[in-house]
């Protein structure tokens, strides 16, 4: 009788495992993003949509400019600006 002893882990399978972990733990951190948030909005009146307001407002007003300024139509600008100003602003968090 001969006993199957698993080697060591590899990096790539313990870091699947521990992506894989992670979301089954989704509940931490969603968790800690509300209270991230709760935190940082603390004593603003509008809170979170704050920063939603202030991404549109600027989306908007770029698009404006932009277009002008580049001779574009506004329906083909506006998307891939906001697009990339929201990822661009994701990363700077």
């Amino acid at each position: 009788m001969s006993v199957d002893i698993p080697g060591p882990p590899t990096r790539f399978g313990s870091a699947v495992s521990d992506i894989v972990e992670g979301f089954r733990q989704n509940w931490l951190w969603v968790r800690l993003a509300h209270q991230d948030l709760r935190l940082r909005y603390r004593g603003s009146v509008l809170g979170p949509l704050w920063q939603t307001l202030t991404t549109a407002i600027m989306i908007g007003t770029m698009g404006l400019i932009y277009a002008k300024l580049f001779h574009t139509e506004l329906e083909d600008y506006l998307p891939m600006l906001a697009v990339g100003l929201i990822l661009g602003s994701s990363r700077q968090v």
